[in-house]
């Protein structure tokens, strides 16, 4: 595991990310579907892998 990967640019570790646990925790898939990003994409593999965050994007907070 690269720990950088798992690190955004933002400084938030993907481990304290909402985008990222909603992985593993259905409840946090529902929470990130409720910004706009549709269910079966409400889950991150990690920002650095992803571009940037999607999710901050697409809740319009980038």
């Amino acid at each position: 595991m690269d720990l950088r990967e798992l690190t955004a640019p933002c400084g938030l570790d993907c481990f304290n990310c909402i985008a990222y646990l909603a992985n593993d925790n259905e409840e946090f898939r529902k929470q990130v579907a409720s910004i706009g990003v549709p269910y079966e994409e409400a889950a991150c593999a990690g920002c650095q892998k992803d571009n940037g965050c999607r999710f901050l994007q697409a809740s319009g907070f980038t």
